[in-house]
């Protein structure tokens, strides 16, 4: 019975990490270097008007494309907060000047007036002239926010039911013609590389390939209140789970094997 319990606990834990690994392939971000993104898809800005992404590049600059939602209860705010901490830290360059941000929010309910707070709360922070005119808060349709995460590889799911978004943390750098030049993952940011990485991009050069870092999104259910880690924590407590009911199982067996081996030998035989 034992052994049929420890064998229903290590179905379970790979049946969660099974779960935790769809998961985890819905929810990630590739990195296509080269691809391009759709200059001619549409949303709308924090003032309002409606805007084609092409229109927010500027010739010789880089781009910073940080695709989050404003009002997101996981590592959204994070990224934007360690994004302008990042900014700050460059003394030789600033937004607007030298290179464009642009923020695209991957909820398609969100507004404009969403997008506003959050431009005021981050360029209060950043605190740099000129940089009203070069950093972009956008809003769009699921539609047109897929157009530009599909070529980038960023890959997201929303919920409508229960209007719930899940995704990776991560943000990348275009080039002028909207190539993707780099990849960042997590929630932090070197402002070395992130610096080298734009002034690169703005001279149309490709970089490398990021040794991929994965996270899971605090994803909120506004039906429910809850918060929930949507995929790292998962997979790591279902893979940690099956291995460590494997292991046991085993240890069990082997115990078992060697109990029966001492006791079943032939009459007269040593001990």
């Amino acid at each position: 019975m034992r052994l049929l319990a420890l064998v229903g606990l290590a179905a379970a834990g790979a049946s969660a990490l099974a779960q935790s690994q769809n998961l985890r392939d819905a929810i990630g971000i590739d990195q296509l270097l080269e691809a391009k993104v759709p200059l001619d898809a549409r949303f709308t800005d924090s003032e309002g008007r409606a805007v084609r992404l092409g229109d927010l590049f500027s010739r010789g600059k880089g781009v910073l494309l940080v695709p989050v939602f404003y009002e997101c209860k996981g590592v959204c705010t994070t990224i934007l907060t360690n994004v302008t901490r990042s900014l700050r830290s460059m003394q030789a360059m600033s937004v607007g000047r030298d290179f464009e941000v642009v923020t695209i929010s991957i909820h398609p309910k969100e507004t404009p007036r969403q997008a506003a707070e959050a431009k005021r709360d981050f360029l209060q922070v950043y605190n740099r002239p000129g940089a009203e005119k070069g950093w972009h808060f956008l809003v769009g349709g699921l539609d047109q926010i897929r157009r530009v995460t599909d070529a980038v590889g960023y890959r997201f799911l929303y919920d409508p039911e229960r209007d719930a978004v899940s995704h990776p943390a991560g943000i990348l750098v275009l080039t002028p013609d909207g190539r993707v030049s780099r990849y960042f993952y997590g929630i932090e940011f070197s402002a070395k590389l992130l610096m080298q990485a734009i002034a690169d991009a703005g001279q149309g050069r490709i970089g490398r390939k990021t040794e991929p870092l994965f996270w899971g999104c605090v994803m909120y259910d506004p039906k429910s209140g809850k918060y929930t880690l949507v995929v790292d924590r998962a997979l790591k407590i279902g893979g940690a789970l099956t291995l460590l009911i494997l292991g046991t199982t085993i240890f069990v067996l082997s115990r078992r094997g060697s109990v029966h081996g001492a006791g079943g030998g032939a009459p007269g035989s040593p001990a």
